[in-house]
């Protein structure tokens, strides 16, 4: 029998935000399944603390109005403070 392998959340967030900055651009809907994984999962391990659109995400402004092109190029940040080692002691 194999045994339970864990990932720690910061790994896969460093993957996720590699993915999001770095696919194709034609792979927009790729990108929203990573962006729904990823708050997912950051929301369930209380460790969401947002995230900031990626230069070049298309942004423009006319008349003090923003439009952003393209919404899935963004970068994810852990809540401060958190501890994957915290959160699972009683395991």
């Amino acid at each position: 029998m194999r045994t339970r392998t864990t990932v720690k959340l910061s790994e896969v967030l460093e993957v996720a935000n590699n993915a999001l900055k770095h696919t194709a651009d034609e792979e927009t809907t790729e990108r929203r399944t990573v962006c729904f994984m990823v708050e997912a999962l950051l929301h369930r391990a209380n460790a969401y603390r947002g995230f900031k659109y990626l230069d070049g995400s298309g942004i423009t402004f006319d008349r003090g109005k923003s439009t952003i092109h393209d919404d899935t190029r963004r970068y994810y940040f852990l809540a401060r403070g958190y501890s994957w080692e915290n959160e699972h002691k009683s395991e």
